[in-house]
């Protein structure tokens, strides 16, 4: 099986409300999950693969960030309207369902928020079409996985390091004890939304630090969890992302793939705007744009979660 993704030129072979009703297991014949640390890495360093998975109409598409990218603030508002990191889920969102809409003219209403409960976890969640996004909303852990004052301290990398023992959402919503709770939850959510689905796709950050080298830590810490939740399951097929360090590397992708990302990227910044905060279209983002370097190990496996 060969995902959506598979035929990019940077491809190398080595990729509340009540609980809305799902579209049915059997109308989907695969799932790609997206696991990125904060809301906007996934556009920025796994695109136009999550382009190209959304607009697949047969494909259901599962993106997961582990933390609400707050940059220390937690749930507080630094413009006295709304905080910054609901800025970021709703920018997400809105680049989710510009994705979803594209070519399509078939824009539907939306499921609005509603409450998942993984593992014993309450994990604010959105349904839109093909898609289904998760924002477990841990705290930013900053660049060196050090955590900010402002959240006392915690991070992926200080609970995986036992530095820490508790890792608490910044709404008080979930805690997790321990970092083999925070693996479990992530399994957990994988194989909830892979039921009755025989093909299974995990994207996610290379964790090799000589290959994503100088990488935010909570990048790495993410692709930690989850290539140990997944490790379990040969049927699985996995996509390795090259993050900040592919922005030292030529532009590799097409005119068309690079439309969609920019596309994408802008929708995403533009939200930021409307809710009152600097948009992120700068040098040090758009940087990344055009590049989309990764592994891909395919599996021949049936999933049969």
């Amino acid at each position: 099986w060969i995902p959506a993704f598979a035929g990019m030129t940077s491809f190398i072979l080595a990729s509340c409300a009540p609980t809305p009703s799902n579209t049915p297991a059997g109308d989907y014949t695969s799932v790609s999950f997206y696991f990125c640390a904060h809301p906007d890495d996934c556009l920025l360093f796994m695109n136009p693969n999550l382009y190209d998975d959304v607009r697949h109409g047969t494909n259901k598409v599962v993106s997961v960030y582990f933390t609400s990218g707050d940059a220390g603030h937690g749930t507080a508002s630094t413009n006295n309207h709304t905080p910054y990191y609901r800025a970021r889920e709703i920018g997400a969102l809105a680049t989710n369902r510009w994705m979803a809409d594209a070519d399509d003219h078939d824009p539907v209403p939306t499921s609005g928020e509603y409450v998942a409960h993984i593992n014993d976890k309450s994990i604010t969640t959105y349904h839109y079409k093909n898609t289904t996004t998760y924002f477990m909303r841990l705290p930013d852990g900053m660049y060196k996985g050090q955590g900010a004052e402002g959240t006392g301290q915690q991070s992926l990398t200080r609970l995986k390091n036992g530095a820490i023992h508790r890792l608490t959402t910044i709404d008080g919503s979930a805690s997790y004890e321990g970092w083999d709770e925070f693996v479990e939850t992530i399994r957990a959510i994988i194989t909830k939304e892979s039921a009755g689905v025989p093909r299974v796709a995990v994207n996610v950050t290379n964790i090799d630090t000589k290959v994503n080298v100088g990488d935010h830590a909570d990048h790495t810490y993410g692709g930690i969890a989850v290539m140990e939740a997944i490790k379990p399951y040969s049927c699985i097929a996995v996509a390795k992302f090259e993050n900040y360090v592919a922005a030292q590397k030529p532009r590799n992708l097409s005119d068309k793939g690079l439309y969609k990302e920019i596309g994408s990227f802008a929708v995403m910044t533009a939200a930021y705007g409307n809710e009152l905060y600097d948009n992120t279209w700068d040098d040090d983002h758009r940087i990344d744009l055009g590049r989309n370097y990764f592994t891909f190990m395919d599996s021949k496996e049936s999933c049969g979660f």
